[in-house]
């Protein structure tokens, strides 16, 4: 189908209102296309006018010949598409063609400005062809609105049925007879029609040295190219390219550009999504892993059989809790899944394989370790980053998505998922009783794993009474101020200047405060590195069995569900 393109120079030339007009100059930009129609008398006029517009003048302004071709200059710098000038001594100082300077034809012609003069006694009513020619700018844009609709039919038709990216390019380039190029991040460049190589070189070498954002066109070697990143989840998959030696790309070529290349970035999604779901598939041995029910043997077998390029240096699992306020369950585990698939290459980038199974209302991400083991931390964290930031930069205004990560241990003995998925689970754990937002690596949790410990081994409680009771009330509370001095003082290293500065007391009174703790504690309470530690740990220990009488006395009193 032909489709119909922008107003160009050359059909403006025919309307009516043209008819006693001369092109005497810059007839090679004739197939120019016009966007706008703009009446301009300032010299400097850079400001005034954005590009491809059709420029009327009288030259009113002009004092001289130089003016003339500064205003000239200034309108080629700006892409304008053609220069109209009304002749005649009551204007300017052209009376008939033979008056335009040497200098003024020959910048048109080495610029292929089209040069548009109306004779002395054919004023031409400048109004009268702004009104004709708006109508036909607007009765252009408007066949180019039904040929859109029409496009996307078709288009769609298309997609609604088995295809692959060649179908969606040969569909380009037989609707626009125009040609069209494919340039993947990885993988070979497609040309439809297959042109030389040398005309490929030139196409490829010119996408390689910018980097568009946005729809962008350029002139290189007589072809015009206009091009369109393709990007899916902050990941660049290529560019999509149309190019044309006969004619100037316009509106509707870039939006079918535009188009076409967000169908690109939606077929890649849709295509790792189904190779997400066949690993899924594929990888049932991975809840046995993970839950510590296979032998290193049978690991290394079932690793060679679905990843043999891999090179273990050690595995950790990843908790992954998420949550939305406006999808249901099953519509977030598809996300869920969406995002899975987009993560493994941001894995892979950072030097991890990743295997993963759903768990309730979360998913363990098992990742496989391929780089050097010490700086397995920074790059986990640097992935994690970029994987959060895709989640949530979806949001729908008010409207919140929420992911969060926990990493366990890493452990170098493969058979050790389950373990390194335990310490991931503590984590979580400790992170959502002690209310930590600094961190989510069990590594990084330091003093919890020793309250851990105690927790598990039922001796929390009795070590926190051993070294806190002195301080206790008859209710067998922590008296308060006492409380919060111990803990003011650990948090300020037991620099006392700090410390009644965070209390917003004097410092004679905290030194009151610390003699009555060393009458309870006893004189080395601060002095003594063995008793400090164990009182700081105390002091955590204490902050957690507040956390659970809280939560206890929550579930005594919440209503049953009915």
């Amino acid at each position: 189908m032909e489709v119909n393109k922008n107003l160009t120079v050359e059909e403006a030339l025919k309307s009516p209102r043209f008819q006693y007009a001369t092109v005497v100059a810059g007839h090679g930009g004739l197939c120019k296309t016009i966007s706008w129609v703009h009446i301009l008398e300032m010299t400097e006029c850079k400001d005034y006018v954005n590009g491809n517009e059709l420029v009327l003048t009288t030259g009113a302004g002009w004092r001289n010949t130089d003016d003339t071709l500064i205003f000239m200059k200034n309108l080629i710098s700006k892409n304008v598409s053609a220069l109209c000038i009304q002749l005649g001594l009551k204007f300017n100082n052209f009376k008939t063609i033979a008056d335009i300077p040497g200098d003024l034809i020959h910048e048109a012609n080495r610029a292929n400005l089209p040069l548009i003069l109306f004779p002395e006694e054919h004023d031409c009513r400048y109004v009268d062809l702004i009104k004709n020619l708006h109508s036909m700018i607007i009765n252009k844009n408007y066949k180019t609105f039904l040929d859109q609709e029409i496009f996307l039919q078709e288009f769609y038709t298309l997609l609604a049925n088995p295809h692959d990216t060649d179908d969606i390019l040969h569909f380009v380039h037989h609707y626009l007879k125009t040609d069209v190029a494919y340039i993947p991040a990885k993988g070979k460049a497609r040309f439809v029609p297959v042109i030389s190589k040398k005309e490929q070189k030139i196409i490829t070498d010119s996408v390689n040295l910018i980097s568009p954002s946005s729809t962008t066109s350029m002139q290189k070697d007589k072809l015009h190219l206009a091009y369109k990143k393709i990007n899916a989840c902050n990941q660049d998959l290529g560019v999509l390219v149309l190019f044309s030696k006969d004619y100037l790309l316009n509106n509707f070529d870039y939006m079918v550009l535009e188009k076409c290349s967000h169908t690109l970035a939606q077929e890649f999604i849709g295509d790792l999504l189904v190779q997400e779901k066949e690993k899924q598939n594929r990888e049932q041995w991975v809840y046995k892993w993970i839950t510590g029910r296979l032998k290193n043997h049978e690991i290394e077998q079932n690793l060679q059989e679905t990843a043999p390029y891999v090179k273990p240096a050690g595995c950790i699992a990843c908790l992954v809790c998420y949550n939305s306020s406006y999808q249901n369950k099953n519509n977030l585990n598809e996300s869920m899944l969406n995002l899975t698939a987009v993560a493994r290459s941001i894995f892979e980038q950072q030097g991890f394989h990743l295997f993963w199974q759903k768990e309730k209302l979360s998913i363990v991400y098992l990742l496989i370790n391929t780089y050097d083991k010490k700086t397995w931390k920074v790059r986990l964290r640097n992935a994690l980053t970029q994987i959060e930031e895709l989640f949530i930069s979806s949001n729908l205004s008010e409207l919140k998505r929420n992911i969060s990560f926990y990493a366990g241990k890493m452990f170098r003995d493969l058979s050790k998922a389950d373990k390194s998925l335990e310490t991931a689970k503590e984590t979580l754990y400790i992170k959502e009783k002690f209310g930590i937002d600094n961190t989510g690596f069990y590594d990084d949790l330091h003093i919890y794993k020793v309250i851990m410990m105690l927790e598990k081994q039922s001796g929390l409680e009795e070590f926190v009474t051993d070294y806190l009771e002195p301080i206790f009330d008859k209710d067998e509370k922590p008296e308060k101020n006492l409380h919060k001095t111990l803990i003011a003082l650990r948090n300020c290293q037991y620099n006392k200047k700090e410390t009644a500065e965070k209390l917003f007391i004097a410092r004679q009174s905290l030194y009151q405060r610390i003699k009555t703790l060393e009458s309870l504690l006893g004189s080395d309470f601060i002095s003594s590195p063995d008793k400090r530690v164990c009182l700081e740990i105390a002091l955590y220990g204490l902050d957690f069995l507040a956390t659970k009488e809280t939560e206890a006395k929550q579930s005594i009193f919440k209503s049953p569900e009915h």
